[in-house]
């Protein structure tokens, strides 16, 4: 007997639809992924334009969020007498130019200085973040890393002097 072959191999089929699944899931999530690096920071080109319009810099460097307490954009970038400073912005509806905090950064610790005393004094500690930050009005430096004993730590050493202002010890459970 003649046996009739089939005119579509299903096996070829559903190899096809799974390639074509995995790439459409992949181009899914590469375009959610740069949507959230492009808005990480919410409102940065109203910030953006609030400090140009203020004449508060004239080159932006970097733009980022803090929330502690209340939520900060830090702005550092250089003056028109090419100062560089560092700007902490509310996040507020009517942003008003006193509302601002302006502190030079030549008057403050410098970030690898922060890091390099913290390393001096946390032996086995692994950094994940370091950023700036504020707290009642104080500039700090905002230390994220774990210790020896696999404690997830946040630090937050003053700018001005260097010394820890306040410190958070998450500890595992289990």
């Amino acid at each position: 007997m003649n046996e009739r072959r089939a005119l579509i191999n299903w096996k070829v089929v559903f190899i096809l639809l799974l390639l074509i699944a995995f790439i459409g899931v992949i181009i899914y999530i590469t375009t959610f992924y740069q949507s959230l690096v492009a808005s990480k920071v919410e409102n940065k080109s109203e910030v953006e334009t609030f400090i140009k319009e203020s004449n508060l810099l004239k080159t932006i460097e970097t733009i980022d969020d803090v929330q502690v307490e209340e939520r900060f954009y830090i702005v550092k970038g250089t003056d028109s007498k090419n100062v560089e400073q560092l700007i902490f912005v509310p996040n507020q509806e009517d942003l008003k130019e006193k509302d601002v905090i302006k502190i030079k950064t030549n008057d403050l610790r410098k970030q690898e200085d922060v890091e390099a005393s913290w390393k001096k004094e946390c032996d086995g500690c692994v950094l994940k973040r370091s950023n700036p930050s504020m707290i009642d009005k104080k500039p700090l430096w905002e230390l994220a890393y774990t210790d020896a004993s696999k404690r997830y730590i946040i630090q937050y050493i003053s700018l001005e002097d260097g010394k820890t202002y306040e410190k958070l010890t998450l500890n595992k459970k289990y």
